[in-house]
């Protein structure tokens, strides 16, 4: 069982976008590291007011949440006891005030560690390598498409558990009743840069 919320909203439709494939333009009173020591159960992430949330992720008993603190990306990871996983899949978020009742759930569940993302993020230098090689070559490479706009062709791709924006180049024919991958695959990488975090569970191995 795997739920992910983020902050960006998955869309594999036709999307008239204004956004185009340019380059983006350009506190809490303790220090970072007092900040990270601090954060010992979940309740203590939602607390933390220095932190920018960025999103969770879950999967069987594992629970991560992504942060940026100080510039710094985090990933605070914890172990859902059997009992309270159960309860928090079970939630009805139709329902009014199922997000409280979720965070209330699980905020005395003890934080198994905190990451410290940087040095996994993948350096523009790394990145800039990919241009040129084709949509199927970065989908053969396990890169995971979460947004197309077909209009720009710019895209929103996962790999591993950060997110990156990728603009291609190439011509469309139809966009009506097409599959995004597909559509993709023939066309060449433009640009490649960071976006954001992404599903911070993809690197965990779990049936539970």
């Amino acid at each position: 069982m795997k739920r992910i919320i983020s902050l960006f909203l998955v869309l594999l439709t036709v999307l008239t976008a204004a956004v185009g494939c340019g380059k983006p333009s350009g506190g809490g009173s303790g220090s970072a590291a007092e900040d990270i020591d601090s954060i010992k159960t979940i309740g203590d992430l939602y607390d933390l007011k220095s932190a920018e949330y960025i999103s969770y992720s879950t999967s069987g008993n594992i629970f991560a949440y992504g942060f940026k603190l100080d510039g710094t990306y985090y990933r605070a990871i914890a172990t859902l006891p059997d009992d309270i996983k159960e309860a928090y899949y079970g939630i009805d978020y139709s329902q009014e005030n199922a997000e409280e009742e979720s965070k209330k759930m699980i905020s005395s569940v003890a934080i198994d560690r905190v990451e410290d993302l940087t040095d996994k993020i993948l350096p523009q230098e790394e990145l800039d390598k990919l241009i040129g090689k084709t949509g199927g070559e970065l989908f053969d490479d396990d890169w995971y498409a979460v947004f197309y706009d077909y209009v720009s062709l710019e895209t929103e791709m996962e790999h591993g558990i950060f997110r990156y924006k990728i603009c291609f180049e190439g011509t469309i024919d139809s966009t009506e009743d097409v599959d995004g991958e597909e559509v993709f695959r023939p066309l060449t990488v433009k640009s490649v840069e960071f976006s954001d975090l992404g599903d911070l569970t993809r690197d965990f191995e779990t049936d539970q």
